[in-house]
């Protein structure tokens, strides 16, 4: 099924044909990109909420070599409250690229196609750019084509396997398309790609970004609980996203919550998205109002807001821990399935707790990504970190948050 999906895609492509690509830009490939010429660029990132996290300084980076520039930025709708207020882009826009696998090829193509002549194509964009080093599975490639932007780059399909099978093709959409195989973290993939286009980067530092109305909510929410200034507050996150290779058993999590909330001056707060209730419910009935669960209650720019008042974080692989990060926040990140050298969250206050085992994406050269099936009855990369290796890595900051926290 899925060669036949790659031969009608490639089939899509070549019908588009070369002289459609010269009538939509007026360009060829041999045109040299120049970034003097640049004053409007769209940038397509159809990513989860960790992507987008790791992206940030791209498009800190990108505002500061070209600030003058107009910049448009796509997303998923599910992320566009976390970059609504990114002071480095004009606008933000929402592209809707969900669909079942197998309609993708013929869905994604068309919707690309119809936002771009409804909206991209009358702003005549300079340049589009497309930052993902992995499979586009979403074909944000095609949205980048069809805006008209006179140059579009973005990496190569020949970066690694999977993705010459499953974007065959797609090079084509491409002006200057990057070619760079080397593995390396999400955040340099996407600095790599800036460089590729002649930016100068200054720095590498991830960002969240909230206003006055996240902090203000963040505040009330601590002051219902009756959570005192000199209080430690602990957040949880429990969840492991979309898969539950990511996810660290519930119980273990209970069980650290109870090891925490000994102190009579702790409490917990726990994160969770939609339809993650259960998780904030489990940990609060197993140990009581000592834990307020804002499992699926907030935005995640209130989100940021609460963490931002948070004194340490120990959560899972998912976005959450990327905005603990990001925040400067002491972060404990528990990895699992996924690939630690290109997505653990980066910060001066991150450690990882990672129970490395020989089938790890790290150590397989064509998984660069993260599993998708278990080849054990339980993921040992994740149930041989137990409670006690967490409270090892957890009491220094315990320790010193009873004198910094209580002075």
């Amino acid at each position: 099924m899925i060669g036949t999906l790659v031969l009608l895609q490639t089939l899509i492509i070549s019908m588009l044909g070369r002289w459609t690509l010269r009538a939509l830009t007026g360009l060829s490939k041999a045109n040299t990109l120049n970034l003097n010429h640049i004053h409007n660029i769209l940038v397509v990132r159809l990513d989860e909420i960790g992507d987008i996290v790791m992206f940030s300084p791209f498009l800190r980076e990108l505002r500061s070599y070209l600030p003058h520039a107009q910049i448009t930025l796509v997303v998923k709708p599910g992320v566009y409250n976390l970059v609504e207020k990114c002071p480095y882009v004009d606008q933000v826009v929402v592209f809707d690229p969900s669909s079942t696998r197998w309609k993708r090829p013929f869905v994604l193509p068309w919707r690309s196609w119809h936002m771009s002549a409804r909206m991209l194509h009358k702003e005549k964009y300079d340049l589009a750019i497309v930052p993902k080093w992995g499979t586009d599975s979403v074909y944000a490639t095609y949205l980048a084509f069809f805006s008209g932007a006179m140059w579009r780059s973005g990496y190569s399909e020949r970066v690694e396997k999977r993705k010459s099978i499953l974007n065959r093709g797609f090079d084509q959409l491409l002006t200057h398309p990057f070619f760079d195989s080397a593995i390396c973290h999400e955040i340099d993939h996407n600095l790599n790609l800036l460089r590729f286009l002649g930016v100068e980067i200054n720095a590498d530092h991830t960002e969240v970004w909230f206003d006055k109305t996240d902090l203000d909510y963040a505040r009330q929410v601590l002051l219902e609980n009756r959570i005192a200034q000199d209080t430690t507050v602990i957040a949880l996150g429990p969840s492991g996203g979309h898969s539950l290779l990511k996810q660290w058993p519930i119980e273990n999590f209970v069980e650290l919550g109870k090891n925490l909330t000994k102190s009579d001056n702790v409490r917990l707060l726990v994160f969770g998205g939609s339809g993650e209730e259960y998780l904030g419910d489990a940990i609060a009935g197993a140990i009581g109002d000592r834990v307020i669960s804002q499992v699926g209650k907030t935005t995640l720019r209130q989100m940021a807001a609460l963490l931002s008042l948070c004194h340490l974080y120990i959560g899972n692989d998912t976005g959450i821990t990327h905005i603990a990060a990001a925040l400067n926040i002491p972060v404990i990140a528990i990895f699992g399935s996924t690939h630690v050298q290109r997505f653990a969250p980066r910060g001066t206050q991150v450690q990882l707790l990672w129970a490395a085992q020989p089938c790890s994406p790290m150590y397989q050269p064509d998984n660069p990504d993260r599993c998708k099936h278990c080849i054990y009855e339980k993921p040992r990369c994740l149930h041989d970190i137990t409670v006690d290796d967490a409270m090892t890595l957890i009491r220094p900051h315990l320790q010193m948050l009873a004198t910094v926290v209580l002075d």
